[in-house]
């Protein structure tokens, strides 16, 4: 069986999403998957990056964009899963297509190894 724990961040007075976080955990590997959903306009050759605390930063190549919005995803290693379990701050940066800006998206993290205990 297939679990998944999800942390989906929007627009609250137009219910617009932001960036959704995905972790699936495969019935078949039990190795963990890490899957953004993003919106349009970012600069697709940036990919985005995850912070976790002060660790260095996660790369996550952005693999597919659709009407919807893009799909960044990658098998989560062993050390940033145990990052997650303890962090303070995830933050992830997107690179903004056209304007070089980039664009900062925290997560919470009350609450995620209690969370991923149950999925995996």
């Amino acid at each position: 069986m297939n679990c998944a724990m999800e942390q989906r961040l929007g627009i609250q007075q137009t219910g617009q999403l932001i960036a959704s976080m995905i972790i699936q955990v495969p019935g078949n590997t039990r190795q963990p998957n890490l899957m953004l959903q993003l919106p349009l306009g970012m600069d697709l050759s940036q990919g985005a990056s995850l912070q976790i605390d002060a660790n260095p930063a996660l790369k996550i190549p952005i693999k597919a964009c659709a009407q919807g919005g893009c799909v960044a995803q990658m098998a989560l290693p062993a050390a940033t899963l145990e990052q997650m379990k303890v962090a303070k701050t995830m933050t992830l940066t997107l690179a903004a297509g056209g304007n070089n800006q980039p664009v900062k998206v925290p997560f919470q993290t009350a609450g995620f190894a209690t969370t991923y205990e149950k999925i995996k």
